[in-house]
């Protein structure tokens, strides 16, 4: 090999490395966090990845339900409430069946009321009704307590 050759070479390699570590430093020194996703609360960001998860193929409850494991109980219904109102009929429903546990609530009553009457949704319209009757407490416990 030249000299010639080495020297490009070289010079190669040294302004490759040098582009190789302003890249790195530039991109550790911008805060990793785009300042519009530091503006949205955990229940915006939980929402909106459990929306990304029911749209994907092969995206379940199951796996939306996931992403809200380390809630706490009241946050997790934030999240619910919050994607009552979304485009997806799927993640309505998603939201509907998941606020059974605190149908008794009043703000979630309200919300009930209102998905019962205005959801587009025929699905969504009838799981919010049934949410909203009193639970007979016979077919709770699957006895008949009249007939003994």
């Amino acid at each position: 090999m030249s000299r010639t050759k080495k020297i490009i070479l070289s010079s190669l390699l040294v302004v490759g490395l040098a582009v190789g570590y302003g890249v790195y430093w530039w991109y550790w020194s911008e805060d990793p966090t785009p300042a519009w996703l530091q503006s949205i609360g955990p229940s915006d960001m939980a929402a909106h990845d459990i929306r990304v998860v029911l749209s994907a193929p092969g995206g379940t409850p199951e796996k939306a339900l996931q992403r809200l494991e380390k809630m706490s109980y009241y946050r997790q219904k934030e999240v619910f409430l919050q994607l009552t109102d979304a485009p997806e009929e799927a993640v309505r429903l998603f939201a509907v069946t998941n606020l059974t546990s605190h149908r008794f609530e009043p703000e979630v009553k309200d919300v009930l009321q209102r998905l019962s009457t205005d959801d587009p949704s025929e699905i969504i319209r009838g799981t919010a009704l049934r949410l909203l009757k009193p639970v007979d407490k016979k077919k709770l416990d699957g006895h008949d307590h009249n007939h003994h």
